[in-house]
């Protein structure tokens, strides 16, 4: 692992499910203020882990102050221990200076997007062309089929599934693009060292057609803030997104669909739903379009309508590729 890793490791990362010192690791938003002043004054992370104080001559914030910096690079001991575990189970970590970090999720997001994912599988499907397919964990079997059925499709397409990697319509979806043979990416809210070293999954990663993320700690148990946190990603990372199932004004899958709405990240459609106060028929009122029902091309869903063109995998980030740490 390379200093400027462990430095952001060391400030943006909780090891196990605390985080091993008396203050709060950075979050996304504030490493990426901390990181743009460092860039700014010809200063760099891996300067912080040899002369922390010179490093930080000038440096005022109330809530990144220097005792709080010192503090999280004094976590070396706590780090090592975490990167032996998460090594062993096959864990590994990339940052926002890495030329495989997702392209389009700085695009979006710029200095918000995570200083670092947790990844276990095949790196490189990180800037694959993707569809999002997002539903309730609770779903019913026929829109459970339905996504299966919905990953086989976009997979024979030519593009990858994306998705949260939840129980339900998440893992529905990703299971269905394996099975034919085709790719996924999971982003995790929790238990990413679970889940790679379970045998569910275990040949796919093997295989180089799934990847599986999280922008949090790999030990993390549930958190419900995570899990609302980690719906962006999944929405920034894909050229499309298909919500199979939704509960109405509650719940992830619609708060994150409803910012995406807002944010205009990416087009959304939704499946079908007679039911005209369902919450996929509410979303449509507020902007998303309904799934074709036959003759689906996957290339259409990517379609722009407001500029009638289509977005691939690396449109429209040409001149983000030179982003370093600092977004």
């Amino acid at each position: 692992m390379n200093p400027t890793t462990q430095s952001i490791l060391l400030l943006t990362a909780y090891f196990g499910e605390s985080s091993g010192g008396n203050h709060k690791p950075l979050s996304p938003t504030e490493w990426g203020r901390f990181a743009s002043w460092l860039s700014k004054n010809g200063r760099n992370p891996e300067g912080l882990l040899h002369d922390t104080e010179d490093v930080l001559v000038g440096w005022k914030d109330k809530t990144i102050t220097t005792e709080r910096i010192q503090s999280l690079l004094g976590r070396s001991a706590a780090l090592a221990l975490s990167v032996e575990r998460w090594e062993r189970a096959g864990i590994l970590v990339v940052t926002r200076g890495d030329a495989n970090y997702p392209h389009r999720l700085k695009k979006r997001l710029s200095t918000f997007s995570p200083p670092l994912f947790f990844y276990c599988g095949n790196l490189k499907l990180m800037n694959s062309n993707a569809v999002a397919v997002i539903g309730s964990r609770n779903a019913t079997t026929s829109d459970m089929e339905y996504a299966a059925f919905l990953g086989d499709e976009i997979c024979g397409q030519g593009y990858s599934v994306i998705s949260g990697g939840a129980k339900g319509i998440d893992e529905a979806a990703m299971l269905g693009a394996l099975k034919c043979g085709g790719s996924a990416v999971g982003v995790l809210s929790n238990g990413l060292m679970h889940l790679v070293t379970s045998l569910k999954y275990r040949e796919y990663l093997m295989s180089g057609s799934l990847l599986l993320i999280s922008p949090y700690s790999p030990e993390a148990s549930f958190n419900v803030g995570n899990a609302m946190g980690r719906n962006k990603y999944v929405y920034c990372m894909s050229d499309a997104a298909v919500v199979v199932a939704s509960d109405k004004d509650k719940g992830g899958t619609w708060s994150g669909a409803v910012e995406n709405l807002k944010k205009d990240w990416v087009p959304l459609w939704a499946k079908r739903n007679p039911d005209e106060n369902s919450g996929v028929s509410e979303l449509v009122k507020r902007g998303a379009r309904w799934l074709p029902e036959k003759d689906m091309s996957i290339s259409s869903l990517v379609m722009d309508t407001n500029n009638n063109r289509a977005e691939s995998a690396m449109q429209g980030v040409q001149g983000s590729l030179s982003f370093d740490y600092i977004k």
